[in-house]
This record gives C-alpha cells, structure tokens and sequence, in this order.
C-alpha cells in the first residue's frame, strides 16, 4: 500500500506499532511482551477471527525488535517454488544494521495442506536460527499438526470479562482517532458500532470512516446504515428474487464475517421453525468454504440459492 493511501485508510493510518497499543486481553500482551524481552522468539502461529489484530501484533512485534519484515500473502501467493525462492533469499541475506529477520505468513490457512504446509514445516526446522516465522490463520484446524507442532499458539479469543475490558479500550481508542479527525460524534453511536462488530477492529474503523463522510457519527446514521447493511437483501430472499439478490451482494461487498453472521442473527428469525437447522447448515457451510474461496461474491451468492430453495418463512 502506497503512503498516499496509507494516510487516507483509518485501518492503515491508526494501526499500533507497539504491543501495548495493541487491544487484546492484557495477559496475551503480557505474555508477548516476556518473549520480547527475553530475547528467545520462538515461531508462532496466530489464530482469530479476521479483522482481531493478528497481523498488526505481528507487525507490532517487528516494528519493537527493529527486526527485518518479510511479508507473505498466503491467500494470494501459495506457489511453493515462489515461496522457496523468496523465503530463501531473504533468510540467507545478511541485514546491513544486523536486525532481527521475521517472516509473516499472512492467512497461512490458505495454503495446500498436501504439498505447501508440508515444505513450510522444512522452511522452519532449516531457516528458524536465522529468522523467526509467524503464521496467522482464521482456521487452525487447517493448518496440519506437523507443522502446529513447530509453532506456539496464541489464540485471539476473549473471555467475558476480557470482551468488556478490549470493547471499553476500542472505544476509547476510536474516540481518539475521531477527535484526531476533528469528526463530530455521539459516545453512545460510537460505542453501537464498536459493540456490533467486536472483536473485528478493522471492520470497525472502516465503517467509522465511511460514516464520518457525513461530518457527524450520531444516532441517525449508525440505524440507517445497520438496517440497510441486510434488510434489503432479507426481502429479496424472501421473495426468491435471485437478480436483486445478486445485484445486492455485489453492490454491498460486504466481508464473509459480516455477511454470514448477519445472514444469522436476521434471517433465523423469521423463518418456520421447521427449516431452521437446515438454513443454519448452510451458512455454516458456506462460511467455511468462504476461507478457500476465490471469489467472495460468487460465495455469497451460492449461500442465497441454497437459502432460497431451503428455507421457509413465517
């Protein structure tokens, strides 16, 4: 991403650079912060819901060693002699400032269970004296145990009181980031959005930003833009109109997390009781298959065919 857009992007432009501007449960930033300072990294692996801070703690975990950062998009570049190639001349260099080397397999949930995750397992055992690698995954369960053996797990989960304490550090954060913007808002509409898509952060400041084009965050915008987010798309479900249907995901573009949990919370309710647990089979299952997917849109859509010919509505 180019600077220019770096400054416009909120999810860019106000990503933490340290461990402590992180927001996660204060014993992970603990914990994390004890591997720093000892100076022993081991490899890890990074599992979470998407948008949860995986990459920005890994990047935070760079930017505090001073350390040389090789990223790796697993979901965009999976050919295993590519990886070999740029894994290997990045390793093998020697840093002009003799920095730490870390590599980030971003999305590692991506890759070929058979073949790349079976080579990356050879990539840790022969490169970790010479750099730390960090995986991050949306599935652990799709990362094969060979290669899970070699990592430390951290998982980016909240328990009940540490969802209260990351929902109050969040907010408090986007009131700063709004005040830094000079954006007029309401506390309470800020917290609405914040608490609606917890714990995806990213998605969080990129709806603040797109509401903050009004020039004020209040009441009225959060309620017109949460119901527009699905009820259009409800009706069109309901009527088994594909072509708007269609049209509606394409225009929405939303992310799988958001469109699948939406599907959840705002369609189960309106439908016979009777066709319930066949509905939410299917978004359990297109959910899944949304991790591989190529194209999201055309996910998306399959999930409103099979609801279509599936459910029935009260």
């Amino acid at each position: 991403m180019n600077s220019d857009l770096s400054n416009l992007v909120w999810e860019q432009r106000f990503r933490p650079k340290t461990v402590q501007d992180t927001i996660l449960p204060d014993a992970t930033k603990k914990m994390i912060r004890d591997i720093i300072d000892s100076g022993n990294i081991p490899n890890f692996l990074f599992a979470g819901t998407s948008g949860v801070g995986k990459t920005t703690l890994a990047r935070a975990i760079a930017e505090e060693l001073g350390a040389d950062l090789l990223f790796i998009n697993a979901s965009m570049d999976r050919n295993i002699d590519t990886l070999r190639t740029t894994i290997l001349q990045f390793v093998s260099t020697v840093s002009f400032s003799d920095a730490k080397k870390i590599v980030l397999m971003d999305e590692a949930d991506h890759l070929n269970p058979q073949s790349t995750q079976p080579a990356m397992r050879g990539f840790l055992d022969e490169f970790s004296s010479n750099a730390t690698f960090i995986f991050t995954c949306n599935f652990p369960s799709k990362i094969i145990a060979p290669l899970q053996s070699r990592l430390t797990l951290i998982d980016f989960k909240f328990s009940k009181e540490e969802k209260q304490a990351a929902t109050i550090q969040m907010v408090k954060r986007c009131f700063v980031i709004l005040d830094q913007e000079s954006i007029k808002y309401d506390k309470a509409s800020v917290g609405i959005v914040v608490k609606k898509n917890f714990p995806d952060f990213r998605k969080t400041l990129v709806e603040l930003q797109r509401y903050s084009t009004s020039g004020e965050i209040d009441s009225g915008i959060v309620a017109v833009s949460t119901d527009s987010n699905m009820t259009d798309l409800f009706a069109f479900i309901k009527g088994k109109d594909f072509t708007k249907s269609r049209q509606w995901i394409a225009n929405a573009a939303l992310d799988p997390v958001a469109f699948y949990r939406g599907l959840y919370d705002k369609l189960l309710p309106e439908l016979v009781p009777q066709t319930v647990p066949a509905v939410v089979l299917i978004i359990d299952e297109q959910q899944y298959k949304a991790v591989s997917a190529i194209d999201q849109e055309i996910n998306q859509i399959a999930a409103i065919i099979h609801i279509m010919r599936d459910a029935q509505f009260k």
